[in-house]
């Protein structure tokens, strides 16, 4: 047992007496192979080893031209949020004739009828308040395709019916504000803590890497072939992934 502060002149039994406590604890821990079974002390042996692979990465003051290269490869994402207000319109679902009608109704809204007009004469349902929402809880509440649809379009534009879940949709632009470019400076912030966060991912899959190579892993037979085929997938993934990033670098140079 070695006090923590053996500089002190003074060391106090009481202290002895706190470390003795602990470091016998933790032998009878291990004794009992709580590493190995307990979750609390499992989860706590992550966490200190993924605190000690990325201790670099904390300590490490990034500098400007380092934040600078890491905005420059990643600026599409350092943007205001976007914000679209729509009107959700659709045939509920099961109706025979839903989407002729719809695309008829579409064709009046873009000849400029009312909402409230088409919707009365074409008994259209209405999804939503039409409230203005930020891009990404637009795409939840519109779904990707209709979103997809949407986006691009100015208000008094209407998107082209998409079906969701069984039920013709459209939308129509009430007012769509787009995304502004951040200049370094005012997203400095938001890109030292990408730049830290990324380089701590990196350096934890290298890590992992290295371990899952060194080590026999055995997966239960239960088991086995269902994570064969999800490991099989990922790794598809991934190389999908680091392809499209090749590209994308190199139709950026």
């Amino acid at each position: 047992i070695r006090p923590r502060d053996w500089s002190s002149d003074v060391c106090s039994s009481d202290l002895i007496d706190d470390m003795i406590r602990e470091e016998l604890f933790v032998q009878r821990g291990l004794e009992l192979d709580f590493p190995g079974t307990d979750p609390d002390t499992r989860t706590a042996l992550v966490a200190a080893v993924e605190q000690q692979v990325v201790a670099d990465v904390t300590t490490h003051e990034a500098t400007d031209t380092e934040l600078m290269e890491y905005y420059l490869d990643n600026k599409a994402t350092y943007a205001t949020e976007g914000l679209l207000t729509f009107r959700d319109l659709f045939v509920p679902k099961g109706e025979a004739d839903g989407m002729p009608r719809l695309q008829k109704a579409t064709s009046d809204l873009r000849a400029g009828k009312s909402v409230d007009d088409v919707k009365k004469q074409f008994r259209l349902s209405e999804r939503g308040i039409g409230d203005e929402q930020f891009y990404f809880a637009a795409k939840i509440h519109l779904g990707d395709a209709l979103y997809t649809k949407a986006v691009p379009l100015e208000p008094r534009q209407v998107t082209e019916p998409v079906e969701i879940d069984g039920a013709p949709h459209i939308a129509l632009i009430v007012a769509n504000t787009r995304p502004v470019p951040l200049t370094f400076e005012q997203a400095r912030a938001r890109v030292l803590a990408d730049f830290k966060m990324t380089a701590q991912n990196k350096l934890e899959d290298a890590d992992e890497r290295y371990l899952r190579d060194k080590a026999e892993i055995l997966v239960a037979d239960d088991y086995a072939d269902a994570y064969s085929k999800a490991e099989a997938a990922k790794d598809l993934k991934s190389m999908r992934d680091a392809a499209r990033e090749a590209k994308a670098t190199t139709g950026a140079k």
